[in-house]
């Protein structure tokens, strides 16, 4: 009974459990030691030059970063923004 109701909340929940675990790079840091185990922020952030203010090569991999983001939003915009519309009424 309560379980249908709360549905979008625990999407929303899920979505935003996984995304700060996605973008998490200091937990692999210390966790890793091996660089074929490298998570993707991670390798963005050993694949950075600070010496070069614009890297076309950086920017690509962070595209390529962005894509499972995306469409994780994207199957989950319905119960996102009845998730936040739910918050919002209380």
């Amino acid at each position: 009974m309560i379980l249908p109701q709360s549905r979008p909340v625990i999407v929303v929940v899920a979505i935003f459990a996984f995304l700060n675990s996605w973008r998490d790079t200091l937990g692999p840091l210390i966790y890793l030691s091996s660089d074929a185990n490298r998570t993707v922020p991670l390798g963005l952030l050993f694949f950075s030059n600070p010496f070069k203010s614009v890297d076309p090569q950086l920017m690509a991999a962070t595209l390529v970063a962005l894509v499972v983001p995306v469409i994780l939003y994207a199957l989950g915009q319905r119960y996102i923004d009845s998730g936040v519309a739910i918050a919002d009424v209380k």
